[in-house]
């Protein structure tokens, strides 16, 4: 016999309505990476943002210029690229991206320019997954050097953000002191003269 995968996008919108009333924000991010975990990507997506999501979360720019492909125009976010990656099609397409790093942000900078376009950035700090983002002795440079780009128009800092590393395990110290690193990583970009508006920290379980 032949696998059948039988996908109910109705479990999809009730899940959104009750993550969208349980957070009780106005911005709800739904994270549709990896085809939507194996649901389909396109319409996992439409179906979150018919339901009470706002924005879009992929890992790679590849992934999200399917989205913009598939024409949808919500906000999107792509945060594990390469330093090499399509930075170019990405703010063509108004992707915002991740920066985990100097490098991806000196990247990001010249794709900017390149293109005329002003980057959206989410810079990315590691708060103890150990997979992505700046290393906490890092983070205070990488912010001052984002304001800097900001302050020549290269970029905007649209948000910080970060990943819990055991999110599925709630009573487990790492969660906790992976906020109190986020909360210390906002003060710091704040002192840098950052002034990002979304601040988000979260994994599939969280």
């Amino acid at each position: 016999r032949t696998p059948v995968l039988t996908v109910d996008l109705g479990a999809v919108a009730h899940n959104t309505r009750l993550l969208a009333e349980r957070a009780g924000t106005a911005t709800l991010m739904a994270v549709v990476k990896a085809d939507g975990f194996g649901l389909g990507a396109t319409a996992v997506a439409r179906t979150a943002l018919a339901h009470g999501a706002t924005r879009l979360g992929v890992t790679s720019l590849q992934e999200a210029l399917a989205l913009r492909a598939a024409d949808i125009a919500a906000p999107v976010l792509s945060w594990l690229n390469a330093v090499d990656a399509p930075w170019d099609a990405a703010l063509l397409t108004d992707v915002d991206v991740a920066v985990p790093s100097r490098d991806h942000l000196d990247a990001v900078a010249a794709a900017a320019r390149a293109t005329g376009r002003t980057a959206r950035v989410h810079l990315h700090l590691d708060t103890g997954l150990a997979r992505d983002g700046a290393a906490p002795h890092a983070w205070a440079d990488l912010c001052r050097s984002a304001r800097h780009a900001e302050l020549l128009g290269a970029v905007r800092v649209v948000g910080v953000m970060g990943h819990l590393a055991r999110a599925d395990e709630p009573t487990d110290p790492a969660n906790a002191s992976g906020r109190a690193r986020f909360a210390r990583g906002v003060t710091v970009a704040r002192a840098a003269g950052l002034r990002p508006r979304l601040r988000h920290l979260a994994a599939v379980a969280a």
